[in-house]
């Protein structure tokens, strides 16, 4: 159980995180865009995802705001491990089948890769290394030969040739078979380009522009290469299916050309001419995943001149949306999407070699995303990682931080903030004062119906089950409504509607029909000056009818009113609640576990909580 908090003083909202054992941290707070005071806040599910969205009134204004908690998430340094000498990428892959997370790390100025074996508490063993060609670039880690063991993959800048290391399935590995590729490869990734179950690899080749098909025969050993020109200095590439074919296809950044090349996959080993696609400045990683949620492949790409990401969103039939961009921190020089925080949305990791940080990107989900949130590393950030280190079920990042020759762990937790989704209008000088939420037309979707006390009427907003309503239904009734509860109060399973009228000394109980309007039932008096601040319904004595109990402001006093199970009401039983109190809200519940409902009245001027426990 979490608690949303309306702060009146700072006019801002705040979210309390619970623990399971009654321990809340503060974990966010909203005062963007308030400029009133909060008045009341209601919590409701209004799009079925099973989380509470929040619904809040303001002092002196006419609108309602629909709040969302999104879960941001965020990352907190952990340790630092020691790999060898100018550390280029890393790869993640479980390697001696413990069901942890292990890391693969290319060294390229000696020639070596580095492999560290994770811990279930999210640590890694001191590093093992294996000699590679000289100045290995890019890794990648799959089941080459189809053993049930992973393997790894590098690319090797100066020997233009590919590196395979065969896994044992024990964090060990064979010595690696090698394979020439173009001049200069940097980039590699791995598919099965010709549809007969066995991976291949293509290379991208920065020197000799062009891309390296070896196809694989399924026991670690490859066929030589067959190549396909590129842009000018083609660096990241990937694969995937962008024309839903069933064959892969490859997408490759071409860093002097501004641009990325999409080659649509043949199914037989071969692919088409290049289609290129405009992006920033000297684009250097890329991405790909569906970020828009419309079930088709979308390219986010990072370019390292112009300080920001391309995102492509893909049309599903190998052709892409022109690109939408977003500003990171300077000189991007790689980037990965994964689900981050848990909400299903893909999220953006991008590394930065220069100002020694990481950025993350939330999704929203649509294809958009939210300014970054940016994260210290010991030093220049060149690439990044991510899984579940710590067996906590929130996504963790490794960073290869190239100067000091060390890979940064970051542990992802929670992170709770509010974000305003939408307003709904109660009309010129309505000032709502109070909130209530059920399914008022039966259409299983949740509905809202507000006290305005300027108008003196309610509104009704019924709901489309999106966080989205219809415009305001008002229905006129006493002087200045000003809280307002709802209950079964004639059992026929339609909702009725009470109201606390503060100017009147009444409530009004307004009973609902099929056609989701409201008749005036019934108006019960509360006192001279009673001022009726808070109302609720319950059933106080267990005769299955619904009860109404009032806190009146002026008075002093509380209200019970005995329900009758046909809309009509007791008269007014007063209840005492001491000289000068001017109680202002009332909770119910059984509070001593004796099966009778109790309440407690919070109380203003004495600033104390009053508890009453049903005796009979």
């Amino acid at each position: 159980m979490d608690i949303a908090v309306a702060t009146r003083g700072t006019q801002s909202l705040a979210l309390l995180l619970g623990n399971e054992q009654g321990v809340f941290t503060i974990q966010a707070s909203y005062d963007s865009g308030i400029s009133n005071p909060p008045l009341t806040l209601i919590a409701a599910d209004f799009d079925h995802d099973g989380r509470s969205e929040i619904a809040v009134t303001y002092e002196n204004t006419d609108d309602i705001d629909i709040f969302i908690s999104h879960d941001t998430g965020t990352f907190t340094f952990d340790n630092s491990y020691t790999v060898g000498a100018l550390p280029q990428y890393a790869a993640v892959g479980d390697f001696n089948n413990d069901k942890q997370p292990d890391i693969v790390v290319t060294n390229m100025w000696d020639g070596t890769i580095s492999i560290l074996l994770g811990n279930s508490n999210g640590s890694f063993a001191t590093q093992v290394v294996y000699s590679s060609d000289w100045y290995p670039i890019f890794v990648v880690v799959s089941d080459i030969n189809k053993d049930n063991m992973l393997d790894i993959i590098i690319a090797s800048r100066t020997a233009d040739r590919i590196n395979v290391f065969l896994g044992y399935g024990n964090g060990t590995f064979r010595d690696p078979m090698k394979y020439a590729t173009g001049s200069m490869p940097y980039y590699l990734s791995v598919g099965d380009f010709n549809n007969d179950t066995y991976l291949d690899i293509v290379t991208s080749n920065s020197n000799s522009n062009d891309m390296s098909i070896l196809l694989g025969h399924g026991n670690g050993s490859f066929s030589n290469q067959v190549r396909y020109p590129t842009g000018s200095l083609p660096q990241s590439i990937l694969v995937d299916d962008f024309n839903n074919d069933q064959r892969l296809d490859i997408v490759v950044a071409n860093t002097n050309n501004d641009d990325i090349s999409v080659f649509l996959g043949n199914g037989n080993g071969s692919f088409q001419a290049q289609n290129k696609y405009p992006t920033g400045t000297s684009p250097v990683s890329l991405a790909i995943g569906d970020v828009d949620n419309d079930t088709q492949l979308d390219i986010i790409v990072a370019n390292s001149g112009s300080n920001d990401i391309s995102v492509l969103l893909g049309f599903g039939d190998g052709t892409f949306k022109n690109q939408s961009r977003y500003s990171t921190d300077s000189q991007p020089n790689s980037i990965i999407i994964g689900d981050l925080n848990n909400d299903k949305f893909l999220d953006i990791i991008v590394a930065h070699s220069v100002n020694s940080s990481i950025s993350v990107l939330n999704g929203y989900g649509n294809g958009m995303f939210t300014s970054r949130t940016t994260y210290s590393t010991s030093a220049g950030a060149l690439s990044s990682v991510f899984a579940d280190f710590n067996n906590d079920k929130r996504m963790d990042i490794a960073v290869i931080c190239s100067g000091v020759s060390k890979v940064d762990v970051l542990f992802g937790s929670i992170s709770q903030s509010f974000v305003k989704q939408t307003t709904l209008r109660t009309g010129n000088g309505s000032r709502p004062r109070s909130l209530v939420t059920g399914d008022f037309n039966n259409d299983n979707y949740t509905d809202i119906v507000v006290a305005n006390s300027g108008t003196n009427s309610i509104g009704l907003f019924l709901g489309y089950g999106n966080i989205s309503f219809t415009n305001q239904t008002a229905s006129t009734l006493g002087y200045s409504p000003w809280s307002i509860a709802s209950g079964h109060l004639n059992n026929d399973a339609l909702l009725d509607i009470v109201v606390a009228d503060y100017y009147n000394g009444s409530i009004s109980v307004l009973v609902a029909s099929v056609n989701t309007s409201f008749a005036q039932q019934q108006v019960l008096l509360t006192g001279v000056e009673s001022k009726p601040y808070a109302i609720v319904t319950a059933d106080f004595n267990n005769d299955n009818s619904q009860d109404i109990i009032v806190a009146n402001y002026g008075s002093n006093t509380i209200s019970l009113f005995l329900g009758y199970s046909n809309g009509s009401f007791s008269s007014r039983i007063k209840i005492p609640n001491g000289y000068g109190t001017n109680p202002f809200y009332i909770v119910v519940g059984d509070f001593n576990n004796d099966s009778k409902l109790d309440f407690a009245a919070i109380n203003e001027s004495t600033d104390n909580l009053k508890v009453f426990l049903q005796t009979c």
